[in-house]
């Protein structure tokens, strides 16, 4: 049996092209976006580098890594982590 081949209809004005395209991005700028939140979460990611601080538990200071432009990773760990006597803050910037 025949497959029947199905194609879409090409576009037939400007609008209609865009607006296709304009949908394609979306969707390849969410891909984009989940891959970057992936890198980060496994600090992994090729443009960034990490660094984690430490303070005592419940200190209330999280204070940022020396160096200028650091950013808190929070899709590690949501950028913090509690243990029973110290929490540790995790930190990203562009390299």
């Amino acid at each position: 049996m025949k497959k029947k081949m199905t194609t879409t209809p090409p576009a037939t004005s400007y609008g209609q092209i865009i607006h296709k395209l304009e949908n394609k991005v979306k969707r390849l700028s969410k891909v984009i976006v989940t891959l970057d939140e992936k890198l980060h979460s496994l600090r992994e990611h090729p443009e960034y580098e990490y660094e984690t601080t430490f303070c005592g538990r419940k200190c209330g200071s999280h204070e940022e890594p020396e160096g200028n432009g650091w950013k808190l990773n929070d899709d590690y760990n949501e950028g913090w982590e509690r243990f029973d006597y110290h929490e540790e803050t995790y930190w990203r910037r562009k390299k």
